[in-house]
């Protein structure tokens, strides 16, 4: 660059410095509505930790309020105070003797991945933002 570019790119750096970090700041926020609540939770079946899957937070009246992906057996789902039905899924992909894809297969009994079939549940607030879900085989 000469030295006329620099001097009138001068004028713009706290533009861009003060826009970077609104972006920044913005960028961090939790995703959620106002007034939610990151919960953080645990899965696993029979005390072992499920490594992948996903964990689906569904309101009373069957709207989805949350979707967090487990990773390692933790989950990080946003969704505001309340009660909800809870459902899991978690697959593994299956491959033939090639390595081609030959479909996949479930990691959990069926029943978790419907929030009508599960039986789990879950109460969120301030003081309960956290939970535990130990399935059994």
């Amino acid at each position: 660059m000469t030295r006329g570019a620099i001097k009138w790119l001068r004028p713009l750096w706290p533009a861009v410095a003060w826009g970077s970090a609104a972006v920044a700041v913005v960028g961090c926020r939790p995703a959620g509505p106002p007034g939610a609540i990151t919960v953080d939770g645990t899965l696993s079946l029979a005390g072992e930790s499920i490594p992948k899957g996903v964990v689906q937070f569904v309101e009373e009246d069957g709207r989805m309020a949350g979707t967090g992906r487990v990773t390692a057996g933790r989950f990080r789902v946003v969704v505001k105070p309340g009660a909800y039905n809870v459902a899991v899924s978690s697959q593994e992909e299956l491959y033939d003797a090639q390595g081609n894809s030959a479909g996949f297969r479930s990691l959990l009994p069926e029943k978790y991945a419907s929030v009508k079939t599960s039986g789990l549940s879950a109460t969120i607030d301030a003081d309960h933002a956290t939970v535990t879900l130990d399935l059994a085989p």
